[in-house]
C-alpha cells in the first residue's frame, strides 16, 4: 500500500491474519478499513460476451464465503499490468463473487473509480435500511451515483 501511502494516508496493518480486512487508514481518529485485492492475469474473452483487456477479480473471504457489509469498507484492486488502482466503495460488490476490471473502458462500471483515492478521506459509503447510499462519497468528484444506477449494476 505504498500507493496509500504516497497519497497521504496513514496506514495500520492489523495484527494476525483474523480480520476480514488488510489494511485500516487512520484519518486523525476515523478509521477506514481496506480489502486490497490484485490481479495480473488477463481473462480470454469468451465470443459474443467480453472484449479483451478484462481483469478478473474474486471476491471471497475464504471457500466459499463472500464478504460481508460489516467486512470492510473499501475495496482496493491494483491491476498490475496496467498499473491501474481501483477505490470501491463495499456498497458496489455487495454479494458479488467477482469483479471484472477493464482499464480505460469507459463503458465497465468500476472505471469510474479508478484512482479515486479521494474517496478514502469521506465518510464510507453504507447502504440505508431502505436501499440508498447514506453518503455522497458513493460518486465520484463529489457526485453522488443515482439509484438507478446503483440497481443497474
Amino acid at each position: 500500500m505504498i500507493k496509500a501511502a504516497e497519497h497521504g494516508f496513514k496506514l495500520t496493518k492489523p495484527w494476525g491474519e483474523n480480520t476480514p480486512y488488510d489494511v485500516v487508514i487512520d484519518l486523525g481518529g476515523r478509521f477506514v478499513s481496506l480489502q486490497v485485492k490484485s490481479t495480473m492475469c488477463e481473462k480470454r474473452p469468451r465470443e459474443g460476451h467480453e472484449r479483451p483487456g478484462c481483469f478478473a477479480v474474486r471476491l471471497h473471504r475464504g471457500g466459499a464465503l463472500l464478504y460481508k457489509p460489516s467486512d470492510f469498507d473499501y475495496l482496493v484492486v491494483y491491476v498490475i499490468p496496467k498499473d491501474a488502482w481501483y477505490i470501491i466503495p463495499f456498497a458496489f460488490i455487495t454479494a458479488r463473487s467477482a469483479i471484472a476490471m477493464r482499464p480505460g473502458d469507459r463503458k465497465n462500471k468500476y472505471e469510474r473509480y479508478r484512482e479515486a483515492w479521494h474517496l478514502l478521506r469521506g465518510m464510507p459509503c453504507r447502504w440505508s435500511h431502505r436501499g440508498h447510499c447514506s453518503s455522497d462519497v458513493c460518486g465520484v468528484e463529489g457526485r453522488p451515483v443515482p439509484q438507478s444506477e446503483k440497481e443497474s449494476e
